[in-house]
């Protein structure tokens, strides 16, 4: 099968037009209401998905400064996301250990 090439998508022009998606989310799973247009900075996914240079960055400096702890992603987006189901903000099929994270 063929296929396409990628296909850049401006999640601040998309995303928008799936407010019904949240607001149906919202009613089934009695989530906490927060505005649609609060949840999410979707120009910042925009920017960090449309870089035209790879982004590479440092942390020397700042443990040179003293900020020496760190944190694994893999570990800690699953306790981020996991709070915001317990506060009935995400749905709970949204929940990490379900998905093999």
């Amino acid at each position: 099968m063929d296929y396409a090439a990628p296909q850049q998508v401006s999640l601040a022009e998309t995303m928008p037009t799936r407010r019904d998606v949240w607001e149906q989310l919202v009613a089934k799973y009695d989530l906490v209401e927060t505005p649609f247009d609060e949840l999410v900075g979707w120009g910042v996914g925009d920017f960090l998905f449309h870089q035209e240079a790879d982004n590479i960055t440092s942390t020397v400096k700042v443990r040179q400064a003293g900020f020496a702890d760190a944190l694994d992603t893999g570990t800690r987006l699953p306790q981020l996301f996991g709070g915001l189901i317990d506060k009935r903000i995400l749905p709970p099929t949204l929940r990490p250990e379900t998905h093999g994270i």
